[in-house]
């Protein structure tokens, strides 16, 4: 049995008379590789309205790309419009309380010693020792 991704008139005018849309059969068909029968017949899903969504969004201080960025991960609609946004000091804060990786001790023995955060942090992905991290002067090379 062959497979056609040739798609006739008539095929457009079922699928149409089944609410579905001429781009939405030619992607099921020739992007999707779906049997033309179930492409013209499967009702496509039913959206949720995001307009409205959208519209409640930006009265509540929500950007649209923050707004699609939301539900893309996941969150319904109705939250990603509703739920205020962190500003930019209670998203430090909760940062701050995210367990850490190494002890804050070391960290600033690190920053009293010269060395900087990154460079700690650097040396305690490559596993060194939080000490031996903190205490170990940073190579200097000459400038020419």
């Amino acid at each position: 049995m062959g497979y056609s991704f040739y798609i006739s008139p008539q095929d457009y005018s079922t699928a149409e008379r089944n609410g579905i849309s001429a781009r939405l059969l030619t992607d099921r068909v020739r992007v999707w590789g779906w049997d033309k029968r179930k492409a013209m017949i499967n009702k496509p899903k039913k959206q949720t309205p995001r307009k409205e969504w959208l519209d409640i969004a930006r009265v509540n201080g929500i950007s649209t790309a923050s707004f699609y960025k939301r539900v893309n991960n996941g969150m319904s609609p109705e939250k990603a419009s509703t739920i205020p946004l962190m500003d930019k000091e209670t998203k430090i804060n909760n940062m701050a309380a995210v367990k850490r990786k190494y002890p804050k001790a070391y960290e600033d023995m690190a920053v009293a010693n010269g060395i900087s955060k990154k460079t700690f942090v650097t040396r305690m992905r490559r596993k060194w020792s939080a000490f031996r991290a903190a205490t170990t002067p940073v190579r200097r090379y000459p400038t020419k």
